[in-house]
Formats: C-alpha cells, sequence, structure tokens
C-alpha cells in the first residue's frame, strides 16, 4: 500500500487538485556546455564538416583541413578537361560564323568594278587570307558566344578548393544571413590575384571541378576502375575489328580488280574490243541486242 496521498501524488505528477496538469518549472543546469572553436575545428573531416553557424568557424576550419593530393591533382585535371572541351566547341561555332563572314567580305570584293577580272589573282588571295587573319584575331564574343570558363594550376589548386568547400558549407543563409555573407566576402589570396570566396565560385567551381570534391565510396572507385578497364578492352577489340575489315575490304578490290581485267582480256579476244581497249562495231551490236535496242 502507497504511503502518500492523493494529493501529494498528484503534485509529484504535476497535478492540480481538479487532476489538471500545471506548468512544470525545471531549475538551471549547474553546468552549461558550450562549443568552443577548438571543438569545431576538431570534429569532421574534409568531405563530412561539423554544421557551421558562424563564418569564422568555417574559415578556420577549411584553412586547416588538410587536403590529399590526389584531390588537388584530380581537381586541376578537371578544371583543363573542362575548359578544352568548351574551347573546341566555341571554335567550331566560331569557324563557322568566320566562314559565313568572310564569303560575305569576299562576294563584296568581287562585286567591285575594278575587281571582276581578279577572282583567281595573287591580290584576291592576299584579301581573303588578311580577312581570315582578322576574323580569328576577334574574340568569342564579337560572335556573340560566351568566354571559355577559367582552369587553374597546382599552385592555386589548393585555395581554391577550400574557398569551394567554405562556400558549400558557409552558415545557412535562411537563418544566418548575415555570417553567410561574411563567408562569401572572405579574401582568398591566389598566385595572380585576390578573390573573394563568392568570386572563386563564379569563375573556377565548374560542374566539372565540383564533381571531385564530392566524396566517393571504394566501391564506387573501384567500380570506376573496372569500367575503364572494360572499356579499353572494347577499343582494342574494335581496333583489331577495323584492321580486319580493311584487310577483308582490300582483298575484295583486288579480286574485283582482278576479274575486270580478265573480262576485258576475255573481250579483247572475242573480237569485241579494239587494241586501244574501245568497244568495237561488233560489240556495240552484241550490246544493242542484249539490252532490247535492236
Amino acid at each position: 500500500m502507497s504511503s502518500i496521498t492523493p494529493a501529494q501524488a498528484a503534485r509529484q505528477d504535476h497535478r492540480d487538485q481538479g487532476g489538471r496538469y500545471s506548468e512544470y518549472e525545471r531549475s538551471e543546469p549547474e553546468t552549461n556546455l558550450t562549443m568552443h572553436q577548438d571543438d569545431i575545428t576538431q570534429r569532421g573531416s574534409f568531405y563530412f564538416p561539423p554544421r557551421f553557424t558562424t563564418a569564422e568557424d568555417t574559415i578556420d576550419f577549411y584553412s586547416r583541413t588538410a587536403i590529399d593530393d590526389e584531390i588537388i591533382a584530380r581537381t586541376v585535371i578537371a578544371s583543363h578537361q573542362h575548359r578544352d572541351a568548351v574551347v573546341e566547341q566555341l571554335e567550331e561555332r566560331k569557324q563557322e560564323s568566320i566562314g559565313i563572314r568572310l564569303k560575305e567580305h569576299m562576294d563584296e570584293w568581287d562585286l567591285q568594278p575594278e575587281n571582276k577580272r581578279k577572282k583567281k589573282s595573287p591580290e584576291r588571295a592576299e584579301v581573303e587570307k588578311a580577312e581570315i587573319d582578322r576574323l580569328n584575331e576577334l574574340p568569342y564574343s564579337a560572335y556573340g558566344l560566351g568566354e571559355p570558363p577559367a582552369a587553374f594550376g597546382t599552385q592555386d589548386g589548393s585555395e581554391i578548393i577550400r574557398a569551394i568547400k567554405m562556400c558549400q558549407y558557409r552558415p545557412s543563409p535562411a537563418r544566418f544571413p548575415e555570417e553567410s555573407q561574411r563567408v562569401e566576402d572572405h579574401v582568398v589570396t591566389l598566385d595572380d590575384e585576390d578573390l573573394t570566396v563568392r568570386q572563386v565560385m563564379d569563375k573556377y567551381a565548374t560542374d566539372a571541378v565540383k564533381e571531385q570534391l564530392v566524396y566517393q565510396p571504394k566501391q564506387v572507385e573501384d567500380r570506376t576502375g573496372d569500367l575503364l578497364q572494360v572499356v579499353q578492352e572494347l577499343r582494342g577489340e574494335l581496333a583489331a575489328v577495323r584492321r580486319d575489315n580493311q584487310i577483308i575490304g582490300r582483298g575484295i578490290d583486288e579480286v574485283m580488280n582482278e576479274m575486270d581485267n580478265r573480262f576485258s582480256i576475255q573481250e579483247s579476244v572475242a573480237g569485241l574490243r579494239d587494241s586501244r581497249g574501245k568497244i568495237n562495231t561488233a560489240g556495240r551490236r552484241i550490246v544493242n541486242k542484249l539490252t532490247w535496242r535492236e
């Protein structure tokens, strides 16, 4: 049997005399657990950082976190490969425009009275070459095209990577707008220039670069290696097939040439061609009969 009264039991359950729950007041904790600067920067890793609420913590963490050399190398290579691919596309479109403009320029030059008899003259060739050189010197913007993305080298690789990660994991812009902006305004010193974190993002953080800064489990990396090996094997098999096809094609050409030669000899022996290999009168009669012309 309980030794407390119903009223005491109600007070322990934080209810009033009518059985309704009342507000429960808790005392202040004896200790206040605060997260210090060192605690934040020592937790997390390059791929999996802690959650930041201040710009200071974000900048300090990614300023001191070690970056593996392989990450830097992959990122630098990706930046150059992406730029080269974009430049190739831009050059192709630029050359198409140059061809159109060059034709318009030379058509106009040909219409000039003094140039009517100079279509194959050295003067016209010089004018055409000069115009080609001029058009090639024009920037992409002159053809309505954007500029290719910037690439960076290993000397700036680590600082650019740190800036990108700072921006990606900065305090939430919705909850901490001022702290988030402070991270974007942080100045990064590069080899040839000083840029803010936001400027680094706009200039260097292409999708190809950011893909290299995402954690890839080992099994994914192994699978990628397997796929590359398969691709290399398929390329070898395709090359062998092409070589075989070329050999077969040359053999077919030789057989066809030999058959043509034999047929010509037989025609000459039969008296259907003359000594120069042309079909004579008798040969034409046979051809006319075979084609129902007689």
